[in-house]
């Protein structure tokens, strides 16, 4: 099965985008979402009270924000590569979801020791939301940077996210 990913990526001083792929019925990856993700990051490694996202500038509705997304990852990289990405396959809450997913890939990613707050002006962030599962033709029926794959096996489940490991 792929799955496919409107994907933004934001360093912490300026804003790239890769791509970005809307559906009527999904929330859109936005500069602003990344923007989000670092204030909760710089939140919790400055021990302040976590930002909500409808507090934010952001240029989408109440509605959109309690949304449920069919999954996100958020990554987050440094010049020198990856240094932490998660997130869930899973339905969840949009708001919810960045907050938590934004601090367990910067915190948890068991591949890497936690970020620590000087680091975070080297970082960029990278928010994958999913929006589309679709079976594949083909074991090679994906592409690498738009589509990650859910791969089941008779004796475990692993996963590739749409982000770049690279």
């Amino acid at each position: 099965m792929r799955v496919a990913a409107g994907m933004v990526q934001m360093p912490a001083a300026q804003t790239t985008f890769d791509f970005q792929v809307k559906r009527e019925d999904t929330p859109t990856a936005t500069e602003e979402l990344c923007s989000f993700c670092f204030k909760v990051l710089l939140a919790k490694l400055q021990g302040t009270p976590l930002p909500s996202l409808s507090s934010q500038r952001v240029c989408w509705d109440a509605q959109d924000l309690q949304k449920q997304v069919p999954g996100l990852f958020v990554g987050w990289h440094t010049p020198q590569g990856l240094r932490g990405c998660m997130g869930t396959l899973q339905p969840i809450e949009l708001h919810r979801g960045l907050s938590d997913y934004a601090l367990t890939s910067a915190l948890y990613d068991l591949r890497f020791s936690p970020i620590t707050l000087k680091e975070v002006k080297t970082l960029t962030c990278r928010v994958s939301i999913l929006h589309s599962f679709e079976p594949c033709s083909d074991p090679l029926d994906w592409k690498l940077g738009s589509h990650g794959v859910t791969m089941a096996f008779s004796a475990a489940f692993c996963s590739f996210c749409p982000c770049s490991t690279c």
